[in-house]
Order: C-alpha cells, then structure tokens, then sequence
C-alpha cells in the first residue's frame, strides 16, 4: 500500500484516517474492489477515500453513500468537505441520514413523481387553479388539458397557474388554445417551472387552490399540495364528448393510470436465478429477498418499495431484507431496515418477485422451500401490484412463518 510522502503529517487528514479505520462505514476489501483498479489497488483504500473518492461521491462502504450525503447537505459540498467525515464527526449526531430513505429512492428513481415542496400561503387576490404538466402528460392532450384547467379557473373566478416538470415551457401548447376558451387567460396567467432535483425553492399553495394533475407522475407529485376534496386528475377518455375524465385524484387511481403507462416486467433479473440454499437459521431472524430490476423497470421497483414501507411500518420481529437483482445505491426503511445483496451461502424465507415472468421448476427449484409472493396484474394465482396488496401479502406469509418456524 502506497500513499504520498508526507501526507499523514496533516492533522486532519491524521484525524480522518483513524476515525475511518475504527468505522463500520468504511470497508477497505469493499472499497478496493469497487472503486481501486490496476495498479491503484495498490493504494491504501482510506487515503484514497481521504484524497479523492469522497468529494467524487464514491461510496467507503454499502452503509454509506457519499454522492446522496453531499447532494443532500448543501453546506457540507459548498465547503468541499469529505463526506463520511462530516457525518461521523457532526452529521450522525445532527441527525442527518448516512443514505437514501425508501421514499427518497422512489423519488430518485421516478423523479417526476417526487411531491412537489410546498407551504401554504394566505390568499391576497384572486383564488387559483394549478395545473401540472410533465413529460408523462400526453402530448396530444397537453393544450386540450390546459385549457380544461382555465375553464375550470374561469368557472370559479380563479387565476390559472401552469406548472411544468421534466418539459420545456408549456407556452406552444398554450397558444393553441382556441380563442373562445381563452377568457382572460393572458392577462393573469401564471407559468412556473418544478426542478427535477430534490431541493429547490418551496412552491406556494393557497389552503383552497385546486390543483389538477394531467399524468399518473404528476398526480403523484401533487398528491400533497392540495387539499384532497380540491385535488383533481384529469386523463384521456376517447369514449366521452370532451375526450377527457376530471376524477378525484386517488392512490387508487395513480397507480392505475401508472400501470397503464408503463409495462409490467416480464423478464427475471439474471442474477435471481442463482440457486438460493434453504437451512434452519439459527437466528430468529426473517428474511425476505426481492427480485426486481431498479434500474430498468423502476416503477414496478418503487411500487415493491412502497409496499415494504407500508408492511414493515407494522411488522415486529427481527427482519432482513435481500436485493436478488441488479445493484443499487443505497438505502434503508424507516432508518432502520436497509436492503443488501444476498450473500453467499445465505438463504431466505420468503420471495417478493415483481415481474409477470412465467415461475418454471427451474425458478422454484432454486428458491427452494421460500415462500413465493408474486406480483402481476389481472393474473390467477398473483397479488395485484399495488402497495396495499403486496403489503397485505408480506403480512401474512410473515406470520405464516412466525407460527411454523418451530415446526421440525
């Protein structure tokens, strides 16, 4: 191991080298073989980490994850500061998060669908109607959409606020609003960009604003702002005169719509299929692998994300929760439960698979006794794939478990 001549003589890189080698978060085996190649694997994993790896966002372990800890904490990239540093020497006691919550991965992953920040603001003038439009929006639908929003601001003697996410300006689809639909759109229109990132400025919302969503991500992303008898979602309906359907924007209907628009996998991550040892695990101790491909299906992803929350929220018992696809960055439920990669020689209780993939005797076969829950839609024999019922389904193959683990 190599690192350069007289850098320990620094007293803050001294300070940093010793708290790091007494850490859990930092694994110099875990570090050297992700991050360390060539001759650099050569070097010493923490000086390297000291050096470089943290202010580029490399991970010192999969318990840390220094890119989400500096995007996160404004102040500690303004100051160029190394990331786990911070955290041990000030962030763990400040409370600051060593990765990702769930619900921050389901933003990270579906950006569009992060809720919108916002606060409440007294109203001073006119009463508003606030309409979002994203790239899930259909294009053909945007301007018609639009202008369902002003007719709905002019019935209810309201300004019109357009918000866009993820798009260019809306201003072309607004311009082809037919005159006789316009009223007085132009004289008080208000158009607003939403950043996809994760801190902006908060967005203002009057305590009785409507708000409209014209897509499942933003319905989702509005689901907060407003109040639930003042939250709408409109969607294409061929079959009525107006083309469109002005519904309550409902967790049932959001993921509906949502499914509608994406495909559900059919495919298995290659990586799940490695044949998985079934033993008696000494430890009292449950443990759940998943199989879903983040990266490639993230909403069927997000919704098995969802779902865990919801389960574990009430789940009691000691659980362990085992990625069986593709790698992702890291995370944890409820700052308490944080999935890993199933280890070698470990075996698991119970399997979450996300996809609609035909489970054949060779997929049994490897998963061996686990207890199989798979989630597709509209199939015999499946759990929907919507939070609440894979939830419900954890639960119960958790106490199915809880009451025959005894059983020789």
């Amino acid at each position: 191991m190599f690192a350069p001549r007289g850098w320990l003589s620094r007293s803050l890189a001294r300070e940093m080298y010793q708290m790091f080698s007494l850490s859990p978060f930092f694994n110099r085996r875990w570090y050297r073989a992700h991050h360390l190649s060539g001759f650099l694997k050569w070097q010493d994993p923490i000086w390297h980490y000291i050096h470089h790896g943290g202010l580029t966002g490399l991970a010192p372990s999969l318990h840390f994850d220094s890119a989400y800890y500096l995007e996160k904490n404004d102040d500690v990239r303004v100051a160029r500061l190394n990331p786990l540093f911070h955290f041990l020497a000030y962030g763990q006691a400040e409370r600051r998060l060593p990765m990702r919550s769930a619900q921050e991965m389901v933003a990270a992953l579906l950006p569009e669908a992060a809720p919108l920040r916002s606060f409440l603001t007294p109203q001073l003038d006119n009463p508003r109607v606030s309409v979002l439009v994203d790239s899930q929006t259909p294009e053909s639908h945007r301007s018609e959409f639009i202008a369902a929003a002003q007719a709905l601001a002019l019935q209810h003697k309201a300004t019109l606020r357009v918000l866009y996410r993820g798009i260019a300006s809306p201003l072309p689809e607004i311009a082809e609003i037919p005159a006789d639909k316009q009223g007085d759109l132009f004289a008080r229109l208000e158009i607003t960009p939403v950043p996809l990132t994760a801190t902006y400025s908060d967005i203002p919302f009057y305590d009785n604003e409507v708000s409209i969503a014209t897509s499942w991500s933003s319905a989702k992303a509005l689901r907060f702002a407003a109040q639930v008898e003042n939250s709408w979602f409109l969607t294409p309906e061929p079959e009525v005169p107006a083309g469109y359907k002005l519904q309550k924007n409902t967790t049932e209907l959001q993921n509906t719509s949502a499914l509608r628009s994406h495909p559900w996998p059919s495919t298995l991550p290659t990586s799940s299929l490695v044949p998985l040892p079934h033993q008696k695990d000494p430890r009292e101790e449950w443990r759940l692998g998943v199989v879903a491909e983040a990266n490639e299906h993230p909403l069927a992803f997000c919704i098995g994300l969802e779902a865990m929350s919801l389960w574990l929220a009430g789940a009691d018992g000691r659980i362990s929760i085992r990625l069986l696809g593709e790698p992702v960055a890291p995370f944890s439920f409820h700052e308490e439960f944080q999935p890993l990669p199933l280890r070698e020689g470990e075996s698991v209780d119970c399997v979450l698979v996300l996809s609609s993939a035909a489970l054949g005797a060779v997929e049994r076969q490897g998963w061996d006794k686990a207890h199989i829950i798979q989630a597709t839609p509209h199939s015999a024999g499946c759990v929907e794939p919507n939070p609440k019922s894979i939830a419900e389904a954890l639960t119960q193959a958790h106490l199915l478990w809880k009451t025959t683990k005894d059983t020789p």
